[in-house]
């Protein structure tokens, strides 16, 4: 009888989820929320929605493969923010998810630690990956409201490996900004890293997961090691442009539409870089876009039927 309790109200927050709609076909059923995850910790496509408000969010979607500072991006940035209280007018007061930040926070400054077990460096797969953050600009008298999803590099690799794997993700075709990292130190072995994200590519692209009207940035992170070392930083200059041509191809872009950004995350505070497109991130959208494309980035992707 519990048993029979249980799985029918799993039926219904299912369906409240899906906005009503039990029978939407999509190839995709939403994660219920497991009420033993630790309180404020980090979301998932499907639970997202229940923390959304008033203000319509914006998406941040992080492309990346292990290893390429992600997380370490999203804990410099928490921390950047924490410090530095208000971006370009914008108070940050609040978040859904600040054990998510803290988890990745923790994960940068423990990377030095010789006596760190290498399982505790990143996130893994079995993370959840979606965190909010909120601002109010006192000025303008309006909210506005991030949501970051920072997928563990395990699970683009996994795209690669398993393309039916791809119509589980939710969120990419939702995003107003694309992020994807390219690890400088590594660009040495760019003819297969090339290989890997074609690949990923050509399964975002069958399965219709790239977003067409959203923000592209091409971040190479970790751009302090290479100005350290020099023959890095000589193959790092050799290559750039490559990369640079390759990413735009595959997206459909020409140069003057994708962005592109050399950080250093790890050590942020002193990065001049990563504090200007922290607050690139932050400032308010002036960009003007009609009716029909604001209609289309609205956040409901679990409510939203899939065409």
């Amino acid at each position: 009888m519990a048993n029979d309790i249980q799985k029918e109200e799993g039926k219904e927050l299912t369906k409240i989820l899906v906005d009503g709609d039990a029978n939407i076909d999509n190839g995709y059923t939403p994660k219920i929320p497991d009420t033993s995850q630790f309180y404020c910790d980090a979301m998932n496509d499907g639970n997202i929605n229940m923390v959304l408000n008033d203000v319509k969010p914006e998406l941040i979607v992080l492309m990346a493969f292990a290893d390429y500072g992600k997380s370490t991006f999203v804990g410099s940035l928490y921390h950047y923010l924490l410090n530095k209280g208000t971006i370009e007018g914008y108070d940050l007061y609040d978040s859904d998810t600040f054990a998510g930040f803290e988890r990745r926070f923790y994960l940068r400054n423990i990377k030095n630690d010789p006596n760190a077990k290498s399982r505790t460096l990143r996130t893994d797969e079995n993370d959840e990956y979606m965190m909010t953050l909120t601002f109010y600009n006192k000025t303008l008298k309006e909210k506005k409201q991030l949501i970051i999803s920072d997928r563990p590099g395990e699970t683009y690799r996994k795209y690669v490996d398993t393309k039916a794997k791809i119509n589980e993700d939710q969120s990419l075709p939702r995003a107003q900004r694309v992020i994807i990292m390219v690890d400088t130190a590594q660009v040495n072995n760019w003819d297969v890293l090339r290989g890997r994200f074609k690949q990923l590519f050509n399964g975002l692209k069958e399965y219709h997961k790239m977003p067409t009207d959203a923000t592209y940035t091409l971040l190479f992170n970790k751009i302090d090691l290479v100005r350290n070392n020099e023959s890095m930083q000589k193959a790092y200059n050799a290559t750039k442009q490559e990369i640079f041509d390759f990413f735009c191809e595959e997206i459909g872009l020409v140069a003057a539409d994708l962005d592109c950004r050399e950080i250093d995350s790890k050590h942020a505070l002193q990065d001049d870089a990563f504090k200007t497109f922290v607050k690139d991130l932050v400032r308010k959208d002036d960009s003007s876009k009609s009716e029909e494309q604001k209609l289309k980035k609205m956040l409901d992707w679990v409510g939203e039927k899939i065409k």
